[in-house]
C-alpha cells in the first residue's frame, strides 16, 4: 500500500447478529437493513447491506481498492455446530465474491 493512501473504513456491523437466530429485517436501498435485521446469510437484508455499502465504496472513486474484510461475529451462533457456523461463512464469502466479480480489479485477492 502506497505511504500516502488513506484508508477507509466501511462498517457493517450490527451487535447481537448471528447466522441462526435473529430477525431477518427488511433492506432497502436508500436507508439499507433495517434496525431489527440481526441475521446473517446469503441474500438476507445485512449482507444486502455489506454489499451494497461495499460496492459504493469502489465505484465513489476506481482508485479504490477493497484490501480486506474483518469479520468478528460468531457468539450468537454459539449453540451451533463450528461445521455449520463454517459452510454458512463460506456461503457468505463465495456469494460477496461473486457479487463483487465485475469490480476484481480493484479486489486485492478476488
Amino acid at each position: 500500500m502506497p505511504a500516502n493512501a488513506g484508508i477507509l473504513l466501511v462498517p457493517c456491523c450490527r451487535g447481537g447478529s448471528a447466522f441462526t437466530t435473529g430477525a431477518d429485517g427488511t433492506y432497502s436501498d436508500a436507508s439499507g437493513a433495517s434496525e431489527n435485521s440481526t441475521r446473517w446469510g446469503v441474500d438476507k437484508p445485512l449482507y444486502k447491506d455489506l454489499i451494497g455499502r461495499t460496492k459504493a465504496a469502489l465505484k465513489k472513486n476506481p482508485k479504490n481498492v477493497l484490501f480486506a474484510v474483518v469479520w468478528m461475529q460468531g457468539e450468537f451462533d454459539f449453540g451451533g455446530t463450528p461445521v455449520n457456523h463454517a459452510a454458512q461463512f463460506g456461503a457468505l464469502v463465495d456469494k460477496f465474491r461473486a457479487d463483487l466479480a465485475d469490480m476484481a480489479g480493484q479486489c486485492v485477492g478476488g
